[in-house]
């Protein structure tokens, strides 16, 4: 009963740290911290004190410490929830490019009419929804030129940017 209590717990606290973390630097920190400074000390003791009951024969503890070992085990299974949320974050990460580079054209061609280009973008966006990495200040321009900037969650400060002066994409911290 246990085991299928701790693999259902599991599970269900991995699927809400991927979804809510998306491989955000909270949701890789959290874990790794919880696991080394919660899980790792609740898993020595408790496996200390089932060892000492078990010679003993007091059931109780090794009942109570049985617990704290699968306890310590759903925090240790949390550490599963980051590659996929790193992966979750990548696939983020691409769709905000692409969405940028499909709005490139179409700020060239404004140039091209008008002389400048638009220093707000919702003109161009037309109703579309940017995605979610994506926040209100994505896109700055002063009409002589203009950037993208997506901030990357899973870095304390960081990010991407796309420069229309050289048109290339590059890394910042």
């Amino acid at each position: 009963m246990k085991r299928i209590t701790a693999v259902a717990v599991s599970f269900a606290l991995n699927i809400v740290l991927i979804a809510w973390g998306r491989g955000s630097f909270l949701a890789v920190f959290l874990p790794m911290v919880l696991s080394l400074w919660i899980g790792l000390p609740l898993l020595i003791l408790s496996v200390v004190f089932y060892i000492i009951a078990n010679r003993k024969n007091r059931l109780r503890i090794m009942n109570v410490s049985s617990w704290g070992i699968a306890i310590a085990m759903i925090i240790f299974s949390t550490l599963l929830s980051i590659p996929a949320g790193k992966r979750i974050l990548a696939g983020d990460m691409n769709e905000g490019q692409s969405f940028c580079n499909s709005l490139v054209l179409q700020l060239e061609n404004t140039k091209n009419h008008t002389g400048e280009y638009p220093r707000d973008i919702s003109n161009v966006l037309k109703g579309q929804r940017p995605p979610r990495l994506l926040h209100s200040g994505f896109y700055q321009s002063d009409g002589t030129s203009f950037s993208f900037i997506i901030t990357d969650p899973g870095d304390i400060m960081g990010g991407v940017e796309y420069s229309s002066q050289t048109k290339r994409w590059s890394h910042w911290d």
